[in-house]
C-alpha cells in the first residue's frame, strides 16, 4: 500500500491549485502537463484529447519535448506497431511501461529499435481520463534509460487526480462543444438544478457565478455580500447538489445539460 507523507499531499493541493482556474479546453493540455512538473517529473510527454474514442486511432496531441517528425511518425506508423498502447488504451487505472511490458523481448522489436531508443524514450507512465466511463483524453509521460522508472508513488498521484482530471475536461469539452452551444442558455440549466436540488434564488445567484468562472471575491463584490456569506452560500449548495468541489458542482449543471440535448434529439 502506497502512503503519501505532508510533503506529497502538498503536492497534490499545489497541482489542484495550479490546474483548477482552467477555463479554455485549449489551454487545459499545457498547463496541466506543467503542472505536472511539480508532482511527476519527466523528459517528454504527450496529451491527446480523444475526438472520436469509439475507434483506436489518435489524433494531434499536445506534446513536450517531442518533435513533430516524431509525432508524425508515430500517428503514421508507429502507434500502430505500439504494444503499450494496445495494452494500455482506456484503462481504468494509471500503468507504467516495466509493469506491462517484458523489456529482454520488446527491446528485440521494430518498434523499440526504430522508434523508442532512437527518440530517447525508455520509462513510459501513462493515464486515461473518463468520465462515467466515457475516454476522453490520455496523458503520457516518458523518462529516458539514464532517469530512475516512475514510482509507485507518483502512479498513486495519478490515481488520486484521474477523477478531478476528468471532471474537469469533461466541463470544458461540453461547454466548448459546437453541438451544445445553443444550450449555453445558463439560466435554463440553473432554473433547472434549482428546482432539482431545491435551491434558493440567492444560491442560484451563486452558481449561475460559479459556473462563469468567477472567484469568490468576484462573487461576492457582484452579489454585494461578504466573502464569508459567499463561503457559506456554496457549503449549502455544495451539500444540496451533493458535490465536493466548484468542478463538480459545473458537472452537476452539464449533465441536466445533457439531458436537454438527448431531449430535443428524440
Amino acid at each position: 500500500m502506497t502512503i503519501l507523507n505532508v510533503g506529497d499531499w502538498r503536492k497534490i493541493n499545489d497541482f489542484l491549485l495550479q490546474t483548477g482556474q482552467i477555463y479554455s479546453l485549449k489551454n487545459y493540455p499545457s498547463i496541466i502537463l506543467d503542472a505536472c512538473k511539480g508532482l511527476i517529473n519527466y523528459d517528454s510527454a504527450n496529451f491527446f484529447i480523444h475526438i472520436n474514442p469509439h475507434h483506436n486511432s489518435l489524433d494531434k496531441p499536445y506534446v513536450v519535448n517531442i518533435s513533430d517528425n516524431t509525432l508524425i511518425d508515430y500517428i503514421k506508423y508507429y502507434q500502430f506497431l505500439d504494444p503499450m498502447k494496445e495494452k494500455t488504451f482506456n484503462q481504468p487505472e494509471p500503468t507504467k511501461s516495466t509493469k506491462i511490458m517484458n523489456y529482454q523481448e520488446w527491446q528485440t522489436t521494430e518498434y523499440f529499435s526504430d522508434f523508442i531508443q532512437p527518440n530517447g524514450f525508455y520509462y513510459s507512465c501513462g493515464i486515461d481520463l473518463h468520465y462515467k466511463e466515457k475516454l476522453l483524453a490520455t496523458l503520457s509521460l516518458f523518462r529516458d534509460r539514464h532517469s530512475p522508472d516512475f514510482s509507485a508513488k507518483e502512479l498513486y498521484f495519478f490515481h488520486i487526480l484521474k477523477p478531478h482530471l476528468g471532471n474537469q475536461l469533461y466541463k470544458l469539452i461540453v461547454i466548448e462543444s459546437k453541438d451544445s452551444s445553443r444550450y449555453t442558455n445558463y439560466s435554463q440549466l440553473i432554473g433547472q438544478l434549482a428546482d432539482k436540488f431545491g435551491l434558493s434564488t440567492r444560491e442560484a445567484e451563486v452558481v449561475n457565478l460559479v459556473i462563469k468562472g468567477t472567484t469568490n471575491q468576484e462573487i461576492a463584490d457582484s452579489l454585494f455580500i461578504s466573502i464569508n456569506t459567499v463561503k457559506k452560500h456554496l457549503y449549502k449548495i455544495f451539500n444540496k447538489t451533493n458535490s465536493t468541489s466548484r468542478t463538480e458542482l459545473i458537472a452537476r449543471t452539464l449533465d441536466i445539460n445533457l439531458v436537454l440535448m438527448e431531449n430535443d434529439n428524440t
